[in-house]
């Protein structure tokens, strides 16, 4: 039986008239699981998509009741010439808390979504889901900045490849696993490179727009792993950690 689940919940990025192909994220994730399928199916992708606050709680309520014991949320909402505000944000992170109990991972792509409302307070827990030993989000990954859609949607896959691998395999839920995996999904990527623009349209690196929280099992809160995360991607590259 599949172990791992890929929920892919995406707003069309472009209007029909202005992408004629409607671009999505959505087929470089069956790729993901085709890859995973090869020899025996450990991964399911669930796509869903979404156009308005309440089409996004509707798919996330649907697709959080897969069979999977690990889940892993993808979440695209760059919108055409609007941006995600911060009660849509906080309103995922409340859905997520409350039922997503199997999501071990969630990936907000969008634009500035690290900046408004509190995505990482989906892993908030309290003392009584405690008593649980897998209850819940123990990473998030969002962005500071607006980004390239291309660059992110590669970057993106490879995140989910890699943590599919590792959820495949089995729990991952400490802090030093999670920054392994995911710093090791992302080390072909340049830290340095341009990734998306800031308000002033200036080119911004990866590394500058990049944002991780985790929480691991048996601990409340999240945390700020950032920086932790970009020395290991570093690391794995051959570079100087930075002395932050």
């Amino acid at each position: 039986m599949p172990n791992v689940a890929l929920l892919a919940i995406e707003s069309p990025w472009w209007l029909p008239r202005h992408s004629t192909g409607v671009a999505s994220s959505i087929p470089f994730f069956e790729g993901v699981a085709r890859y995973h399928n090869e020899k025996q199916i450990t991964v399911n992708l669930y796509p869903a998509s979404f156009f308005d606050a309440a089409s996004l709680d509707g798919a996330l309520l649907h697709l959080f009741q897969t069979h999977e014991n690990y889940q892993l949320l993808w979440i695209g909402a760059h919108g055409v010439s609007e941006r995600v505000t911060e009660a849509q944000v906080n309103k995922v992170a409340s859905l997520v808390r409350q039922y997503g109990k199997r999501v071990k991972g969630v990936i907000l792509s969008a634009c500035e979504g690290a900046s408004i409302g509190q995505i990482e307070q989906a892993m908030a827990c309290d003392e009584e889901r405690l008593e649980h030993d897998f209850y819940g989000p123990n990473w998030v990954i969002a962005y500071r900045h607006c980004v390239n859609w291309f660059s992110s949607a590669l970057f993106e896959t490879a995140l989910l490849q890699g943590a599919a691998s590792a959820y495949a395999a089995g729990g991952v839920n400490s802090k030093p696993r999670i920054l392994d995996m995911l710093a090791a999904a992302a080390a072909g990527f340049s830290l340095d490179g341009p990734f998306g623009t800031n308000d002033a349209g200036e080119p911004v690196p990866l590394g500058d727009t990049l944002r991780l929280w985790v929480r691991p099992q048996r601990a409340q809160q999240p945390m700020d792993a950032t920086e932790e995360l970009l020395d290991a991607i570093r690391t794995l590259q051959g570079q100087q950690a930075a002395n932050w």
